[in-house]
């Protein structure tokens, strides 16, 4: 998850140090980068799934975003915002939203498909619950039976192996494969 800008408790700083130690506690698939500062000093990775990369110049944060290759962008902040310049740099970069219901953000979201408003106040669970609903992949794998595989390693081998690996002969019986959001793990077996 990506937080953009700088994060002060108005912004949303306890909120985020709450998600994540519930994230790290039921051992979620999240972890988040802040790109901006904290206003306050926060545990970071690996006592928390947190990354705080610092403050950035405007110019460069459309690469910064593009080089984290975040999986949803979060605005958890506690206080109505009337525009949030941060806002329109996600919707920019196309990631799913997840922000709080308040000012601008109900305004601007509103027609957004791929946007999620939460409570400003809800518990921790109900913002992770919001940001793994907003990442969840598009395709519904079908398990393998033969392998209890969540992928088709068939199909994943004629789509994308086989255009790369004429000349290697590849044995799929002996290779399982298990498809997170956005990563391949692939396990000999």
């Amino acid at each position: 998850m990506l937080i953009l800008g700088g994060l002060t408790p108005e912004k949303g700083l306890w909120v985020l140090q709450e998600m994540a130690k519930d994230a790290k506690r039921r051992s979620l698939p999240i972890h988040f980068v802040v790109i901006g500062h904290t206003s306050k000093p926060v545990p970071q990775y690996p006592a928390l799934p947190i990354f705080v990369r610092g403050s950035f110049n405007d110019v460069n944060l459309a690469d910064l975003i593009a080089l984290e290759r975040a999986d949803c962008a979060l605005f958890p902040t506690q206080i109505p915002e009337s525009f949030s310049y941060t806002l329109s740099r996600a919707l920019i970069a196309k990631l799913p939203i997840v922000a709080s219901r308040l000012g601008a953000f109900i305004e601007r979201l509103a027609l957004v498909e791929n946007a999620q408003l939460v409570d400003w106040d809800a518990v921790a669970e109900v913002w992770n619950a919001a940001i793994l609903n907003a990442t969840q992949p598009a395709i519904v794998l079908q398990p393998d039976a033969e392998n209890n595989a969540t992928t088709d390693a068939a199909h994943y081998a004629r789509q994308y192996l086989s255009p790369n690996t004429k000349d290697v002969p590849i044995a799929l019986n002996q290779v399982s494969a298990t498809l997170a959001p956005r990563f391949l793990y692939t396990k000999k077996t």
